[in-house]
């Protein structure tokens, strides 16, 4: 889903500016992005899709410890 726009996005970046800079508003925009994508699929209860976990880890969500 933010494939394409983070393409166009880092296309344009690097368009507009020096590459620090540019380096700078795609990393950004990177963390907007995973930020996103946890907030239209993230499951309260369940750990982020793709995350793998150390066998006998657990992670904490409020006062709950989810396996």
């Amino acid at each position: 889903m933010f494939a394409i726009w983070l393409a166009l996005f880092e296309q344009t970046a690097g368009e507009l500016f020096v590459p620090d800079v540019a380096a700078q508003f795609t990393a950004k925009a990177h963390r907007i992005a995973a930020s996103l994508q946890l907030a239209l699929f993230h499951r309260l209860g369940q750990p982020p899709e793709g995350l793998v976990l150390p066998t006998g880890s657990s992670t904490a969500v409020g006062h709950r410890e989810v396996p």
